[in-house]
């Protein structure tokens, strides 16, 4: 299965933290066994704008606050069409990334605690 992942940023970034060594986690582990992953994301000042990191192709564009505007665009010029499906791991603000090509299948990866939930709810 090829599966195209979109996060705001790798583990190799500076600010990266739980949330991308959970993604990375999960996903190398289906690019061990024989999954193609491709994950784009945003960078930092001076990365390189391609990686191989857990067996996930990572494709870097912008940087954490330009990301959200360069995302599509870096999708649609060279990723899409190429997964069968699209993972939005939403730890921040969402792409809406299901709006981008509505002939593949989208999940939304969404790590909150409950409790977390909830109090944003009693707000």
């Amino acid at each position: 299965m090829r599966v195209l992942l979109v996060n705001w940023q790798d583990r190799e970034n500076p600010q990266a933290g739980g949330a991308e060594i959970h993604l990375h986690e999960i996903f190398g582990r289906l690019a061990a066994k024989g999954h193609e992953v491709r994950l784009l994301c945003g960078g930092w000042p001076d990365c390189p704008p391609r990686a191989r990191l857990d067996g996930i192709e990572v494709y870097r564009v912008g940087h954490r606050h330009t990301f959200p505007f360069l995302a599509r665009r870096a999708h649609d010029a060279g990723l899409a069409g190429w997964a069968e499906i699209l993972v939005e791991d939403i730890n921040k603000v969402p792409l809406y990334t299901p709006r981008w090509h509505s002939n593949r299948t989208a999940a939304l990866f969404l790590r909150h605690e409950p409790r977390m939930l909830r109090l944003r709810a009693h707000r």
